[in-house]
């Protein structure tokens, strides 16, 4: 899910239960989980809802209520990034975009299981986004046999139903797949909780061969390493595999984990990301997410305002003037002014995995 979407139910259109014939509104035109309106009769301004359906058929307000709302948290994302790394922030990590996994081997595996792969564990996931874009599988004995790979968590590992699968058609001793659509992973559970990721499938009669995750006797770390632990998984079930879990210590790595990735190479990009604004935040109680909801809501109004200021003919929205309309709208950004630079200067710690306090900043402040 995109950020976007995940904040739209955040701040709701209408709280207005009565504006316009059902079919005519949006389904979730009065969603919100912060209690805030972008027709607030705190920060808004008098609008025209229709209250009939003849009434609708002349104004489109409600399409525009969901631009607005959309512009506004575009923006709102936008600007908080910007403000977090103006400030007493620095991104933690560069972004990673190469190959997990070698494509040397010299024999095969023995005493492997239905199953295996590799699960990676994120060590940083408030945030972390991974996108898959090719797979390599190396395996003897299957030349011409086509083999699925599924893509799991821990939630999929229990029903036994694949996130997304790739099939890879075997030549001699390798398979290439280009994904078609890239596979997207969030690292991060709906409960700001580690959401690991394993890549399995089933050889069969085939013998996977020894290629490694990394390189044991290199002396150098892998990019990805800033961003996960991986390691070889074999189980007899998919049940199996989701219950090694129960071997792994507290940051979910395997405590005797296997170099080998049991023939699977991936090719994929790792970033952190805005995601980490997905949470289920307390709006109720939490005074930064509280904040936060404001911020969109008003965003989402600068927005509205902008949209019926530029139309030829704003009174079809509201009976107020464009320059009291203008009022508002500098009222609104002198309250983004005064509120977006508080967000920045006073993230959860918790909250994102993907910053660290910018130290030349914070010198800089203390020198003053």
């Amino acid at each position: 899910m995109s950020v976007n979407t995940c904040l739209e139910g955040v701040v709701g259109l209408s709280a207005n239960d009565c504006a316009c014939f059902e079919t005519d509104r949006p389904v979730d035109f009065n969603t919100s989980s912060s209690g805030y309106y972008l027709d607030s009769e705190e920060y808004g301004f008098p609008l025209q809802i229709p209250a009939s359906i003849q009434a609708c058929s002349t104004t489109d307000v409600w399409s525009v209520l969901d631009r607005a709302r959309n512009a506004g948290i575009t923006q709102f994302v936008t600007d908080l990034g910007a403000g977090l790394l103006s400030g007493p922030y620095q991104k933690k990590v560069a972004p990673f975009n190469d190959w997990v996994g070698k494509n040397s081997h010299s024999m095969n595996l023995a005493g492997f299981s239905t199953y295996v792969g590799i699960k990676i564990c994120p060590k940083i996931f408030r945030g972390t986004i991974g996108k898959v874009h090719q797979l390599e599988l190396y395996i003897s004995g299957r030349s011409g046999d086509t083999i699925t790979v599924g893509f799991y968590d821990e939630a999929a590992l229990g029903t036994g139903t694949p996130l997304a699968t790739a099939d890879v058609v075997m030549s001699g001793t390798k398979g290439v797949v280009n994904l078609t659509s890239e596979f997207v992973h969030d690292f991060m559970t709906d409960y700001s909780g580690r959401s690991p990721l394993w890549i399995l499938y089933q050889p069969g009669v085939g013998l996977p061969r020894n290629n490694t995750i990394k390189c044991a006797t290199c002396g150098s770390k892998d990019a990805y390493e800033k961003y996960f632990s991986i390691s070889g998984v074999t189980g007899a079930s998919l049940t199996d595999v989701r219950d090694l879990a129960l071997k792994m210590n507290s940051d979910c790595e395997l405590n005797s984990p296997s170099a080998y990735s049991y023939g699977l190479r991936l090719n994929m990009g790792v970033s952190c990301g805005n995601s980490w604004l997905c949470q289920n935040f307390d709006y109720d109680n939490d005074d930064w997410a509280r904040v936060m909801a404001e911020c969109i809501c008003l965003y989402g109004i600068k927005s509205l305002i902008g949209i019926i200021l530029k139309d030829p003919s704003p009174n079809k929205y509201t009976m107020i003037t464009r320059e009291e309309i203008a009022l508002h709208r500098d009222r609104v950004g002198t309250l983004l002014g005064q509120r977006m630079p508080w967000l920045a200067q006073n993230m959860p710690p918790t909250a994102t995995d993907c910053f660290k306090c910018n130290e030349k900043v914070t010198a800089r402040e203390l020198l003053v």
